[in-house]
């Protein structure tokens, strides 16, 4: 009985590791140096094999498509380090021009919206509707100045494996010693002791 609790413990310990998301990942450079003073769209600015994200955790699965990996899939999403310096390429190029404030529907003129970006450090602006007929652009206050450009890393995922790999299998080595060297010595006496 002992035999079986052990071998799917151990199975479920290791079953455990693989179920981790893999690969994991490992950090290139932040969004923000990836940028420069001309105006860029959001997916121009990382290449196909890199992803975007604050932390590692939320490089995976239905997290990162619902967030960071939405806003890749954007087509209007435009940054640049003085971005309140380009509002008027970003209107020629979108035909929009109309400015999303800070509230659900509040509009400004030009020169408040980029006095607004300025206040918030904006990087990103990108073109939104407020309602079915009006389209604006609006600061893209989702693409934070703590992004991450991150890139799978063989290393960082086998590191990962070994590591755990190196804390389960001792574990469970030590539990098969203390079986065999006191728990059956404990039941069965000096005669088992050799087991």
């Amino acid at each position: 009985m002992f035999l079986v609790i052990f071998v799917a413990s151990f199975l479920y310990a290791l079953y455990s590791v693989w179920n981790t998301p893999l690969p994991k990942y490992g950090v290139v450079e932040s969004l923000q140096n990836r940028m420069t003073t001309e105006i860029k769209l959001l997916p121009e600015l990382i290449t196909s094999t890199e992803k975007i994200g604050q932390y590692e955790n939320n490089l995976h699965g239905d997290w990162y498509d619902k967030n960071e990996g939405w806003a890749l899939r954007q087509p209007d999403i435009y940054c640049s380090r003085n971005i309140a310096q380009h509002i008027d390429e970003v209107s020629a190029k979108t035909g929009i021009s109309l400015y999303k404030g800070n509230g659900a529907t509040e509009l400004l003129p030009l020169a408040d919206f980029k006095n607004y970006l300025t206040s918030q450090r904006a990087s990103c602006v990108y073109a939104t509707s407020i309602d079915d007929d009006t389209k604006v652009i609006g600061y893209a206050w989702f693409i934070g100045n703590d992004l991450q450009v991150w890139r799978e890393s063989t290393f960082a995922s086998a590191f990962y494996i070994l590591k755990e790999s190196l804390f389960i299998i001792p574990f469970f080595l030590v539990v098969i010693v203390l079986y065999y060297k006191i728990f059956l010595y404990v039941i069965f006496g000096k005669k088992k002791e050799n087991i």
